[in-house]
């Protein structure tokens, strides 16, 4: 994670090795700290769609706020809670009322995706549970649970795209339980 972007932080490369949902107590380089599993619905589908926009890392984090308030803080903490207590009870509803809850980083870094606006309400209204930007952005990823939904989010929202002017492609993922492996 460091050569790629400069950062300590497990949380991509973790769940890449591992697999599944973790938590990454710590990201130093000399933590003595294990990722956490957390457990997740079988059912829950990722929409990923992926604009043909560049927005390296370096400038997605410039616009980020420098200080944050007590009471900031405390929602921020009070999202991860619940984002996490959803999890445990595999309620889909609360998982995807909780990605979408954060006021902190999301839209500081929503002005620099173009359609960012347009795409989350055509996923709002495809029936996501939920959407968030996919890291840093520019992709965006949608909530939902596997049937017919997956797809109409992913179409709605490429089309969405396209009416701002942005190519964009959109697939459907399952959460991978095993982690990396020799295929």
């Amino acid at each position: 994670e460091h050569a790629a972007d400069g950062a300590w932080h497990g949380d991509n490369g973790f769940a890449a090795l591992l697999g599944g949902f973790v938590l990454v107590e710590d990201s130093s380089p000399r933590t003595t700290t294990m990722p956490v599993a957390l457990p997740f619905p079988g059912s829950l589908r990722l929409v990923l769609v992926h604009p043909g926009l560049e927005l390296p890392t370096k400038e997605s984090r410039a616009v980020l706020p420098r200080s944050v308030t007590l009471g900031e803080h405390v929602r921020c903490a009070a999202a991860l809670a619940s984002l996490i207590s959803a999890l445990y009870r595999g309620d889909l509803e609360a998982f995807g009322r909780a990605v979408t809850s954060d006021a902190l980083v999301e839209p500081a870094r929503a002005p620099l995706v173009r359609g960012y606006a347009a795409v989350t309400a055509a996923m709002r209204e495809a029936g996501a549970l939920g959407w968030a930007l996919a890291g840093a952005g520019p992709s965006l990823m949608a909530v939902t649970q596997e049937g017919p939904l997956p797809l109409r989010i992913g179409k709605k929202a490429v089309a969405a795209f396209r009416r701002a002017g942005v190519e964009a492609t959109a697939s459907v993922h399952r959460i991978d339980s095993l982690g990396t492996r020799l295929v």
